[in-house]
């Protein structure tokens, strides 16, 4: 059976626009558009707004709302793969299953809005706090073939289950994160630190049809593969010719793509999260920098998660979670001529 070889021509055409105006001395407003068109999947246009408000000497403000899309990928619209058996020596053939082109897929399209604001509390500190939600639609993923392309067939052979790529759903991510920021110089050296607190969560909409023929629809958290919170710290360190920078982080539970109960899609499925220390020491010689970097230093034994992974099918893959390294240290001179 000869194979099928897809041909892909197109171009893309787009144009930028941004205004940018002083308002009230205090204030600057940044007004922007983009306008792009692409012979495979039409056109698209995305505004922007943004408002950077200097409140006082010591505080900033920040408002950004605007959209942007993602182009399918050629790959995406046109690849496929699969295989065909026969049991009649090559009469008459069958496959079990099947990915196929969807030459009709369209961008994934968002809409974002993000607000932000910075004070410092003194000329060495600061402390920056930001919020942010994004609604994503034509989301790209993978289902049956009721789209009706093929209608059972490829290469006009029977295929028992045919996948394509196709736009459905939605999704809403809402995050906010706080950052410390401490910087100082003194006589011999200098010190800098930072904190960092990240929390993001969200819901996806998923429509799709029953073995019935009816539409139905389900939602569930979106945060199959994170973490919802995500705590980072570190400092930096010098004194003379001595540095000593530590690193922290600390992750709470890791979700998975699988569902606690598949038949009522909903709670996601965890694994244990982690505290993760990581230090660099560095002594300089003149020219040359000896230094040593430790890995995992609390010799942390932990997992990360993978795609397909599922803790209720003995047959997942990525043996319900990835081992990460022990603690692991390594050392070198560095010269600079």
């Amino acid at each position: 059976m000869p194979a099928k070889f897809y041909s892909v021509k197109y171009y893309n055409a787009g144009a930028y626009l941004q205004w940018q105006q002083k308002v009230l001395k205090k204030s600057t407003l940044t007004v922007g558009a983009r306008f792009d068109h692409n012979s495979r999947f039409g056109s698209t246009f995305n505004p922007r707004v943004g408002v950077v408000v200097n409140l006082s000497k010591k505080s900033i403000l920040k408002v950004m709302a605007g959209t942007a899309y993602l182009a399918p990928a050629p790959g995406s619209a046109y690849s496929y793969y699969g295989t065909f058996f026969t049991l009649d020596s090559g009469r008459t053939y069958k496959s079990n299953f099947f990915h196929l082109p969807n030459p009709a897929l369209k961008p994934m399209t968002s809409g974002n809005a993000e607000i932000s604001f910075r004070h410092y509390v003194s000329k060495s500190f600061s402390a920056t706090l930001t919020g942010y939600f994004t609604s994503v639609r034509n989301i790209v993923e993978p289902d049956d073939d009721d789209t009706g392309l093929y209608n059972g067939k490829f290469l006009g052979w029977n295929v028992d289950y045919i996948e394509v790529f196709v736009n459905e759903g939605e999704e809403t991510i809402t995050g906010g994160s706080l950052q410390l920021d401490y910087k100082r110089n003194f006589n011999r050296g200098s010190i800098k630190a930072y904190g960092y607190f990240s929390y993001v969560t969200g819901t996806e909409r998923a429509d799709w049809i029953d073995e019935n023929g009816e539409e139905r629809s389900t939602t569930a958290e979106v945060d199959n593969n994170i973490s919802n919170m995500m705590i980072k710290a570190g400092v930096d360190l010098q004194i003379s010719d001595f540095s000593f920078s530590p690193r922290l982080i600390y992750v709470t539970d890791q979700h998975l793509g699988a569902f606690k109960n598949p038949e009522d899609p909903g709670d996601r499925q965890t694994i244990p999260g982690y505290t993760l220390l990581n230090i660099n020491v560095g002594y300089k010689l003149g020219k040359t920098t000896l230094f040593v970097n430790v890995m995992n230093a609390l010799n942390r034994k932990y997992k990360s998660v993978g795609i397909g992974m599922d803790l209720n099918n003995p047959n997942t893959g990525l043996f319900y979670g990835n081992n990460q390294d022990p603690i692991r240290i390594n050392g070198g001179i560095r010269v600079a001529f």
